[in-house]
């Protein structure tokens, strides 16, 4: 007995075309999709001084408000979670603070995390309301972090650079 004696010829055809493009689907498709789902956000490059990942940090969070202004906040994502690794490498790059200004740093770069949570949300729902909200609360955090980091910038053209950016 074969197949088509159960079931109708029309059915046999029909099931038959679909069998054949969820196949194709399967086998053609699928990589790219495990692919997509697997691909690892770029690692992000820590600078070996507390200058230079400021000047990092500058670098992100200018590509940032370029995209929030372009109104491309798809890709937003990569420079927030860049901008928090760097931060977060801020306490071990900045060893003439003291504990309490160290302390503070910590507290803050929680939250420069929760806003970089919030920018990537902002970006896969293509919100530039929270994206732009949530840009604004990220440059005010990280000017009062660059003010408490400013120890760390002695003594060069850096903390000039750096103390005059906006």
């Amino acid at each position: 007995m074969t197949f088509k004696s159960f079931v109708p010829h029309h059915f046999a055809s029909t099931f038959g075309r679909v069998a054949a493009t969820v196949l194709v689907l399967v086998c053609f498709a699928m990589p790219y999709g495990f692919a997509f789902a697997d691909e690892a956000p770029p690692k992000t490059v820590i600078p070996d001084t507390a200058a230079g990942i400021w000047r990092s940090i500058d670098q992100e969070m200018d590509e940032m408000s370029t995209l929030v202004t372009a109104g491309t906040i798809g890709d937003l994502h990569h420079h927030a979670f860049a901008v928090k690794d760097l931060v977060a490498a801020l306490p071990s790059h900045s060893p003439e603070l003291d504990n309490t200004a160290l302390e503070q740093i910590k507290r803050d770069e929680k939250f420069v995390a929760i806003l970089a949570e919030r920018l990537d949300k902002a970006g896969d729902t293509n919100d530039k309301d929270m994206a732009v909200s949530n840009l604004a609360k990220l440059k005010k955090i990280l000017k009062a972090l660059r003010e408490k980091d400013k120890e760390s910038l002695r003594g060069g053209d850096v903390q000039k650079d750096l103390g005059n950016k906006k």
